[in-house]
């Protein structure tokens, strides 16, 4: 208890202080546009991967899929879930562009492709993970990944550029980097086995639409409050608001 006491009160400081170093450097307009672009690929992840996080713990830790398949069906569901997302994400880029990313840089549009994927590998190899009950492993493995996105966008804005580009890249790149590591460790602890079940993959879909009205409801509701606002107003009080919802999770 203590442990997971400590690794939450670690992140809580992380999240505050990549939430205070993108508001600085960046003002209220790059931060809103900063976090506009990752929350349009948290939002479609959130709506298209249906959970699966959430199917990949239950039939992980009750044995229905074997340690030495856990790393091939992660891999196999993330690149079906990636291939569908990406594919939304490219009948609706005109739309986001234009609506969303009005106010963004050329090029964001591409990142967002990019984040996709990582953000999916990331969040089922955590799932899984916990679903192998390693919680401690997933953990510390949360505390680097999460040390590691600051220290990227720190490095990034300090010393190479203070512009949105530069920060929406370099948070892409610890994605990555946090995606990459999550996959090694889960190989590593998967038996170093690619073996996939097919079934359970699946079963592990099946699973995951049940429980995904409700999980969606309770992400959605925060997400979308983003883009409403910045439908309506601009990226300014976007990032203005962002800083007050990070403070409001804290307390």
């Amino acid at each position: 208890v203590m442990h997971t006491l400590i690794t939450k009160a670690i992140l809580v400081v992380l999240k505050l202080s990549v939430s205070v170093m993108t508001a600085r450097i960046l003002g209220p307009t790059g931060r809103g546009i900063f976090f506009t672009s990752i929350q349009t690929a948290g939002g479609l992840n959130t709506v298209g991967t249906l959970s699966v996080g959430e199917g990949l713990i239950y039939r992980i830790s009750r044995g229905f899929v074997a340690t030495n398949q856990v790393f091939g069906t992660v891999a196999l569901i993330a690149s079906f879930f990636t291939l569908i997302i990406c594919s939304i994400l490219y009948l609706l880029e005109s739309f986001i562009i234009e609506q969303l990313l009005r106010e963004a840089p050329k090029g964001i549009i591409s990142l967002i492709y990019i984040l996709i994927p990582c953000s999916i590998l990331e969040y089922f190899s955590a799932s899984a993970l916990r679903g192998l009950k390693l919680f401690s492993i997933a953990n510390k493995v949360n505390i680097v990944t999460r040390i590691n996105i600051f220290l990227c966008l720190f490095v990034a804005l300090v010393f190479l550029s203070s512009d949105v580009y530069t920060a929406v890249l370099s948070y892409t790149l610890a994605i990555f980097l946090n995606a990459f590591l999550y996959m090694l460790v889960l190989f590593f602890q998967s038996m170093s086995s690619f073996k996939v079940n097919l079934v359970e993959v699946v079963n592990v879909i099946k699973y995951s639409g049940k429980v995904h009205v409700g999980a969606l409801l309770t992400e959605v509701e925060y997400r979308l409050d983003v883009f409403i606002i910045l439908y309506f107003l601009n990226a300014a009080a976007v990032g203005i608001y962002s800083i007050g919802a990070a403070l409001a999770q804290i307390s």
